[in-house]
Order: structure tokens, then sequence, then C-alpha cells
């Protein structure tokens, strides 16, 4: 027997009844957090610690460029605190 259904792509994705399961449902959330979400916050972290440390160096070697790279270092690293 053939299961004949008369529903469209457009049906199936915005109804979410058509999930088979909660199960799936769950299984693709905590998908969705070990490849996507975890990896994005420990390359923020990183690029949050290397820009302290590089921006700590930089201003103390380049003093005649010190506002700017204050400012870019910042920048970047307020940008990947808020990611975090």
């Amino acid at each position: 027997m053939s299961h004949n259904t008369s529903s469209t792509i457009i049906d199936y994705v915005y109804n979410e009844d058509n999930y088979q399961d909660h199960r799936q449902r769950s299984f693709l959330a905590k998908e969705e957090s070990d490849r996507l979400i975890i990896p994005l916050r420990v390359i923020t972290l990183m690029i949050a610690i290397s820009g302290l440390i590089a921006m700590i160096f930089e201003v103390r070697n380049f003093g005649q460029f010190a506002l700017e790279v204050y400012l870019t270092r910042l920048s970047a690293t307020l940008i990947s605190f808020i990611i975090l």
C-alpha cells in the first residue's frame, strides 16, 4: 500500500505537524547546536582573546597609531563578545 497525500511543499514547510515526532525535532535542535553554535562560540572566544592580547602589544609598540589600533581592535573584540 502506498500513502497518497495531497499535501504540497508549502504545507510541509509551514505546518509543524508534519514532523514525524518530537524526537526528530529534538535531534535536529541538538545537531544544530553541535554543528553550528558551539564552533561559532569557540571561534569568537579565540578572536576575543587574541584581539585583547594583540591590542596590548600593538598599542605598546606602535604608539603613534595608538588610537587607530585601539579602536580597530576594540571594535573586533566587542563584535566577538556580542556573538558570544
